[in-house]
């Protein structure tokens, strides 16, 4: 924000105001006044004593003046405690001189006295109540005290007194300006700044910087609420300011306006608006390079090679620019394929940067480590990546964000990844081009474990492009994660249809069947995956498991015998309980469930050693699985009563994450369809 000085003028001393203290010597006897009558001694005596005075005050006003000259330069050039001397020497001659108090005001203001500073400007200004200045140093100190209606309403009453174009007038509306922006309000201060274009050239100047800064900083506000509509109104509103000034400097200034208006159509996802903007500007200035070098950044971003391929030629002739000659021709051919011809053109511009480190540094070392991962040189990738990161590198497109997210994610800093994706995709329109990105920031989100926003982003993925069998497998995860299990069946089916020799989707189908208690589905799914892939042992003994359980006795016996083949280390005791059902085996096993499969233990001795864990939740879920399997010998031996306590017990101790549970579940409810 700009910031105002109101100067100090220096102002004629009033012979009125100066304390009337004589300093006459004793007149002797040998006086020659008194030689003179009585009544003409008496005049001339008054006019000794009058001129006395008057020479006296003329010294003093001097003096003040001298005093204020050097103070003011002492404050001028930032030394406050020379400022301070000045200012108590003028204040000793003069306690109410205006202009000494006054800079007192602004030493203070200096100091970060400001409170003070406000009642000393007061004080100037009723010592001079006929100078505004002091009036608007007033305004500016109330200002910055954050009391801008106070502010206004002072300055207000300046403008009303001063005469109109004057000098008070003008300084008084600029600071009426400054403090509209102060407070956010753009437009009045642009409208300010606009009434005051209307005088001198020189003030008409400044003022459409000022009415133009306005503009812009609406824009910005205008940006940050996502409004980007309204921020480009806005920086047509500055450009209009001087699209009927002539001169060099409007025409840099309307240039720099028009640059500034593609670009910010460009992060608000309008690349051929700007690109229109901009082929107009270079009509005018074909020689312009500022706009020949935004132009072809965009050429760039959007991928318009041919394009860029002709602005290449013009920039190649400027030997101050051969970097970015390097860089855009680097993009050129990395863009068409030809990996090793880019990453020489990249090389050479680094080695150029070593002497003059610029902002272009950073997406060289990006596009090399994009070379290099083409190239499968993985960790030389990552390290020029990593290091283009740390000099600043900011992608500028969704493609830059998701290869640099990607290199985060597998270095396991999806916090980092995250707002580098958003920052790219949040401005942007909606476009398929898109669903890749969005994808990747949903995975982002799911790794840092913001579940909710990793759905909402998998779905804006899914909603530009539906056929992603990758973003609905992690969508249906995520359902299952929160409970959705119904969406989250619909998508793995969507996924599996896409891709059908995907095996992991087959294992996430049936274990979300199973949590919906469908075994006969599960069963099937799962046994789909075992056939494509028969090493998993886990599957394996899940599929015999839910085999038994839906009936398929034979099914289960052959994948148990499976299990048991793959299981070379510790097996898992379920297995033991279904072999000593299916072939009277325990293979060795000796707890209390195999025990009460014998014959050998009672119920209870066997739940109370299920309880007996080291948490209460692996209790009840040791309780549930140990009740399931006791009911199983009962069904098997027809004891349906003792076979439903159990299943009773099983599904009041367990939850829907244990299969036991489910199995029991499902068993319950074939008993009713049975009854």
């Amino acid at each position: 924000m700009h910031l105002i000085r109101v100067a100090e003028r220096n102002e004629r001393v009033n012979m009125l105001e100066i304390p009337a203290t004589s300093r006459l010597k004793y007149l002797g006897s040998e006086s020659p006044y008194l030689l003179i009558s009585a009544p003409n001694q008496l005049l001339v005596f008054f006019f000794c004593m009058l001129a006395l005075c008057i020479q006296n005050a003329w010294a003093n006003a001097d003096r003040l003046q001298l005093y204020h000259h050097i103070a003011e330069g002492n404050y001028m050039i930032g030394d406050l405690a020379g400022a301070e001397r000045g200012i108590e020497q003028m204040l000793r001659l003069d306690e109410s001189y205006a202009p000494a108090l006054a800079l007192k005001a602004r030493v203070l203001m200096e100091q970060q006295e400001t409170e003070r500073a406000l009642d000393t400007s007061r004080q100037a200004s009723r010592s001079a109540p006929q100078n505004l200045e002091y009036q608007l140093l007033e305004a500016l100190i109330l200002g910055h005290l954050g009391k801008r209606g106070d502010a206004l309403k002072k300055i207000d009453s300046v403008i009303a007194l001063a005469t109109p174009g004057g000098e008070d007038a003008l300084v008084a509306q600029q600071l009426k300006g400054l403090i509209e922006m102060a407070e956010g309000n753009w437009e009045e201060a642009a409208e300010v700044f606009k009434a005051m274009s209307r005088t001198t050239h020189k003030q008409s100047e400044s003022s459409r910087r000022l009415a133009s800064e306005a503009y812009l900083e609406k824009a910005k506000d205008h940006l940050k609420n996502g409004n980007g509509a309204a921020a480009i109104l806005s920086i047509d509103q500055a450009i209009t300011l001087y699209e009927k000034v002539s001169g060099t400097e409007a025409l840099q200034a309307k240039t720099s306006l028009k640059l500034l208006r593609a670009r910010t159509l460009v992060r608000i996802g309008k690349p051929k608006e700007a690109i229109s903007g901009l082929r107009q500007l270079l009509a005018g200035s074909p020689e312009n390079l500022e706009v020949i070098t935004t132009l072809a950044s965009i050429y760039a971003r959007t991928g318009d090679w041919d394009s860029l391929d002709e602005l290449v030629e013009p920039l190649a002739a400027q030997p101050e620019l051969i970097d970015v000659t390097l860089y855009l021709e680097g993009r050129i051919a990395l863009a068409r394929d030809r990996v090793g011809t880019a990453r020489k053109k990249f090389e050479e511009a680094i080695e150029l940067q070593k002497n003059k480190e610029t902002g272009l540094l950073p997406s060289l070392l990006f596009y090399r480590g994009l070379c290099l991962q083409r190239l499968d040189r993985k960790e030389q990738a990552t390290a020029a990546m990593e290091e283009a990161m740390k000099k600043g590198f900011q992608p500028e497109t969704a493609d830059e964000a998701v290869v640099l997210a990607k290199m985060l994610l597998r270095a396991g800093e999806a916090e980092l990844a995250i707002p580098i994706l958003e920052k790219n995709l949040l401005s942007t329109e909606k476009d398929p081009k898109f669903a890749n990105a969005w994808s990747v920031l949903g995975r982002a989100h799911e790794k840092a474990g913001n579940t909710s926003l990793a759905i909402s982003a998998l779905n804006e993925s899914l909603s530009l492009q539906t056929n992603q069998s990758v973003s609905l497998a992690l969508r249906g995860s995520l359902l299952r994660q929160i409970g959705d299990l119904e969406g989250a069946l619909a998508d793995y089916e969507n996924a599996s249809a896409l891709d059908p020799s995907n095996k992991s989707l087959l294992y996430a189908l049936s274990l979300t069947y199973l949590q919906l208690g469908q075994l006969q589905y599960a069963e099937q799914k799962l046994g789909q995956a075992v056939q494509s892939s028969p090493q998993q042992r886990g599957q394996v003994l899940l599929h015999s498991l839910l085999a038994y359980a839906s009936g398929k006795s034979s099914t289960a016996a052959f994948s148990l015998e499976k299990y048991f083949e793959l299981a070379t280390e510790e097996t898992n005791s379920s297995a033991h309980y279904l072999n000593y059902l299916l072939h009277a085996d325990a293979k060795g096993l000796n707890d209390p469930v195999i025990d009460y499969l014998k014959g050998k233990a009672s119920r209870k001795e066997v739940l109370d050693w299920a309880g007996r864990a080291e948490t209460p939740e692996f209790a009840r879920s040791r309780i549930c699985s140990a009740a399931y399997w006791l009911a199983q010998k009962e069904h098997l031996h027809g004891a349906n009563v003792l076979r439903d306590e159990l299943l009773k017990i099983a599904l009041e101790t367990g939850t829907p994450e244990n299969p036991e549970w489910q199995f029991a579940r499902w068993h319950s409810k074939e008993v009713e369809r049975n009854n």
